[in-house]
């Protein structure tokens, strides 16, 4: 099973192994060689980890990330039954997370839209594209078995590395894509956009992010973003910071039509109607409950019925 790791500095610099910065230039041919997929790999899943995770421990927590992945599918695979190819490759995206609230979002401002971290992780989902094969490629079944999904899931500030990512990673042309009915200009398409907790404005989506709902980013699939109330760093923290809560604590507000649903446990099926609009909040006040201060519920995602979610998505893009 193939699991790589990409690391960024403070600036969204990317990084060798050894610690190096790798130069905007060279980044190409570093991803050509540090990022590899087998021919028979089904779906490809990024996961940038959030707030106040040690190095070490992104790297753990992109291994669990893989093993709940795996443990959800391993359960019960007739839960997705779209999923009897399914071969993952894992990519972890490493960022330096410690430090207050506070820098932190002027940190992942910085490195997202004045850095190099978006164009970086453009740079990366758009290489995978290039050596992964298309979905649809083989005629109109929408249940086609061939093709490479490429999901993507960020937590917390990692939800807004993320959208600023697939943003930036487009470009003109008129392939067909199949799955979900949303279109969009790009043959470059992120199949899963799983934001969980994420720290950004509630109405992040009518301004900075409207590109992810309009069209005009390359995204067939819908936008799921988990909230919960018990997310202290989403609720209190970010509206000390910026005068209203994140869409961790309340969900996006934007547009107001946006469908919400709730997060659902693993013996219940999740359907296309579930996902009725481009953007879907997904309330999971009941399950992410913890009330650790300072931060409360804001990174308890760690549950079969968050894989559930994922492996639905995955399920329906086919």
């Amino acid at each position: 099973m193939t699991f790589l790791t990409v690391s960024l500095d403070r600036h969204g610099s990317l990084l060798q192994p050894g610690g190096r910065v790798v130069p905007r230039a060279k980044a190409p041919d570093f991803l050509a060689t540090h990022l590899t997929l087998d021919a028979d790999v089904s779906d490809i899943f990024v996961f940038v980890h959030g707030w106040l995770v040690p190095t070490k421990r992104a790297q753990h927590a992109a291994l669990r990330f893989r093993q709940m992945v795996m443990a959800a599918h391993r359960d019960d695979p007739g839960r997705y039954p779209h999923l009897t190819r399914f071969k993952p490759a894992f990519v972890g995206v490493r960022w330096p997370s410690l430090g207050p609230y506070r820098k932190m979002r002027e940190r992942a401002h910085a490195m997202s839209r004045d850095g190099s971290a978006g164009n970086v992780l453009a740079s990366m989902l758009g290489y995978i594209d290039a050596i992964r094969e298309k979905p649809g490629r083989s005629g109109p079944v929408l249940t086609t078995s061939r093709g490479q999904y490429l999901h993507c899931v960020g937590h917390s500030f990692g939800g807004r590395f993320l959208g600023e990512a697939i943003i930036q990673a487009g470009w003109p042309d008129t392939a067909p894509r199949l799955g979900w009915r949303w279109t969009s200009a790009y043959p470059f398409n992120v199949d899963t956009y799983l934001g969980l907790q994420v720290a950004a404005p509630s109405v992040v989506f009518s301004d900075r992010f409207a590109p992810l709902l309009n069209g005009s980013a390359p995204i067939r699939g819908p936008v799921a973003l988990t909230h919960s109330r018990h997310d202290m760093a989403n609720l209190l923290w970010h509206r000390v910071m910026e005068r209203r809560p994140a869409v961790g604590a309340v969900g996006s507000t934007w547009p107001a039509a946006a469908h919400r649903t709730r997060l659902k446990p693993v013996t219940e099926a999740y359907r296309q109607r579930d996902f009725p609009t481009r953007l879907t909040n997904v309330d999971a006040t009941w399950l992410y409950d913890s009330r650790t201060f300072p931060v409360g519920a804001h990174s308890d995602f760690w549950h079969p019925e968050t894989m559930h979610l994922l492996l639905s998505l995955a399920d329906l893009a086919r």
